[in-house]
């Protein structure tokens, strides 16, 4: 199973990856600089950090535990559409999102499990 976790993980955390900093990209938000973002997106601070995180990640198991949940997606893909994001890369975002979700419950069952670190050893999250 850890090899088809990472297999699916590093797939599709590189394709969360990458929506979002096109996403980001597209409407101008700097996502080096998570509080001018926040302001930027109106969004949480909270939020605009663990988007940055997921973009910046150079390891699937780090992105993942910065997930928001379900809401904080829809937070912040409304945010994107507002400053004017196209339909078909938040569309791209939205897929994303629901195969990281599919990952999940797929090899941890729920949201809850993820934390469990002791689960990580193969991606490179102690």
């Amino acid at each position: 199973m850890t090899g088809e976790l990472t297999g699916d993980l590093n797939a599709t955390v590189d394709e969360l990856r990458g929506s979002l900093a096109d996403l980001m990209l597209q409407v101008g938000a700097d996502v080096s600089k998570p509080q001018q973002m926040s302001r930027f997106l109106g969004l949480d601070k909270s939020l605009a950090r663990k988007v940055a995180r997921i973009v910046q990640a150079d390891e699937a198991g780090i992105a993942i535990q910065n997930l928001p949940g379900s809401e904080g997606f829809n937070i912040l893909l409304s945010a994107v559409e507002r400053l004017g994001a196209s339909a078909e890369r938040v569309a791209r975002a939205r897929q994303a999102v629901r195969s990281i979700e599919g990952v999940v419950e797929r090899h941890f069952g729920d949201r809850p499990s993820v934390g469990d670190r002791g689960r990580w050893p193969s991606i490179g999250v102690a």
